[in-house]
């Protein structure tokens, strides 16, 4: 596991040598996603962090909190200083960040949103309560990220994140 910002920076860098610019909002979602994969192949968690349901989707309050500030920009990787040093991350994880930004980060943040919005997403799950009323902050469990992940897996169809 690791710090879900060292994490994000690692992102931008293999989005960046991809050729795509992300914003806070993509990086959030792509995250997740990684995070997602992580549990569902190998059953370990890629981040410390939890992941809450917010209004717009999954969140990592810790991600949130170190991007807010380029809002809806694309974050420049060459104004972070944590850019310029290594995170250790390992082999394994670095490629299943390659491939979610080879397979996700052509989507905007509003389209990955709205895929993690979307009825059976383990974000729809912990969002309403049995009354169907909103459950803001709710954590999302890697004990419902998990199975879902793998079924994405399994069948090779993304129908909600």
């Amino acid at each position: 596991m690791y710090p879900a910002v060292d994490v994000a920076i690692d992102l931008l860098k293999v989005a960046a040598s991809s050729g795509y610019s992300l914003t806070p909002m993509q990086v959030q979602k792509l995250v997740y996603i990684a995070h997602g994969i992580s549990l569902a192949q190998r059953g370990l968690p890629l981040i410390n962090e939890k992941i809450n349901a917010w209004q717009y989707g999954p969140v990592i309050p810790e991600i949130y909190g170190r991007f807010r500030n380029y809002q809806s920009q694309p974050i420049p990787l060459a104004d972070l200083p944590e850019s310029t040093r290594s995170s250790g991350i390992d082999t394994e994880s670095l490629r299943i960040l390659e491939d979610v930004v080879r397979n996700f980060a052509r989507l905007s943040g509003g389209q990955l949103s709205e895929l993690s919005h979307r009825v059976g997403s383990p974000w729809h799950s912990v969002w309403f309560d049995q009354k169907g009323h909103e459950v803001r902050g709710a954590i999302i469990p890697d004990s419902l990220i998990r199975p879902h992940y793998q079924q994405i897996l399994h069948s090779g169809r993304v129908e909600c994140l």
